[in-house]
């Protein structure tokens, strides 16, 4: 073993075991032999961020990302430090950064969810835990491939996932990084091979089905590129449809129940109002009084239950069109969404 790997085997361990001087020390001598070493730079940038020297964790990410742009571990440090400093908006920059140079880097999708849920923005933070959770249900063995591929190692990546494969022969994501490592490496009649055995395989599976139409059309076979994406298209849209429509006739259904709550709860208004003027009247006991009560109150609950139902599934017409959350304009609402129940009129006996 090299002097140059015996020193950054000291640096990672002493990381590992906690002492970051140690380690940066390891680092910085590393550095004073070679300026531009990318390893060196980035067990320096760790160590000084756990020492709380953010401006030297900086400077060495500064140094990292001009010698290695493309570096995702760099940017997911990046993250880490801008995480540190409090700035998030920042850290999701970085973390974004780091997932599109390397995919693998589940401690970027990890903090990309708990930043976009401390947001507010669910939808993000549910698609980043995703990835997370993706990550974390691949064999090892995979983890590390995808780490070689993206960290420009791909004979490594090859010879770890032929070695898979070997044992696993069915495995659609080993055969689909197959792919990309013969992809990277020029050898595209052997990724087109992989890719369309993995189509048969998980014909629903959306990765795998780019990565094939995309192989084909870096082969210029165009024609069976297009009709690969046209047969994704027609399946996109004619999902999409069926969620509409099921959404659309969830929504008229809580229309309906709502309509017909409303009714039952003016008219346990009216009974309750009635009783109210009735025991008054020496006519009831209390005891009747206080039951008709508790039915206006349980008609009015099981009304505010129907318009809640009925909000969500506006809700979900408005995703199932691809249009988030859209609130329609007073003119238009009264044709597609209920207008807005009036307490006054709802929960009282209309007048005569």
């Amino acid at each position: 073993m090299s002097d140059h790997s015996e020193s950054l085997d000291r640096g990672r361990q002493a990381l590992q075991q906690g002492d970051f001087a140690a380690g940066l020390a390891e680092a910085e001598k590393l550095l004073a032999r070679e300026a531009a070493d990318a390893d060196a730079l980035y067990m320096a940038a760790v160590a000084a961020r756990y020492l709380d020297r953010h401006g030297e964790a900086a400077a060495y990410l500064a140094r990292l990302h001009a010698e290695m742009p493309e570096y995702g571990r760099a940017w997911q440090e990046a993250g880490h430090l801008a995480r540190a400093q409090g700035r998030d908006a920042e850290a999701l920059t970085a973390y974004a950064r780091a997932v599109r140079f390397n995919p693998a880097l589940s401690a970027s999708w990890t903090a990309q969810a708990e930043l976009f849920a401390a947001a507010g923005r669910a939808d993000q933070a549910a698609a980043a835990r995703e990835q997370a959770q993706r990550i974390a249900a691949l064999p090892r063995e995979l983890v590390a491939v995808t780490h070689h591929l993206h960290e420009g190692r791909p004979l490594r990546a090859e010879e770890i996932c032929r070695h898979f494969l070997r044992r696993n022969p069915r495995h659609v994501e080993a055969m689909r990084l197959l792919a990309q490592i013969g992809i990277r490496l020029g050898i595209l009649d052997d990724a087109e091979f992989l890719l369309e055995s993995a189509v048969a395989f998980e014909p629903d599976n959306i990765q795998v089905r780019l990565d094939y139409m995309d192989v084909l059309r870096k082969r210029q076979k165009f024609e069976r590129s297009r009709d690969e994406a046209e047969a994704r298209y027609l399946e996109v849209v004619l999902g999409a449809l069926r969620d509409a429509e099921q959404s659309l006739a969830r929504f008229g259904q809580q229309r309906a129940n709502v309509a017909a709550l409303a009714q039952i709860s003016r008219q346990a208004d009216t009974a309750a109002e009635l009783n109210e003027q009735r025991r008054a009247a020496g006519v009831i006991s209390q005891g009747e009084l206080n039951t008709s009560i508790r039915k206006r109150e349980q008609a009015r609950a099981n009304l505010d239950r129907a318009i809640a139902a009925m909000t969500n599934g506006w809700i979900a017409i408005q995703k199932s069109l691809g249009l988030g959350w859209v609130e329609l304009s007073r003119d238009n609402r009264t044709s597609v969404e209920p207008a807005p129940v009036d307490r006054k009129s709802v929960m009282k006996p209309e007048q005569s």
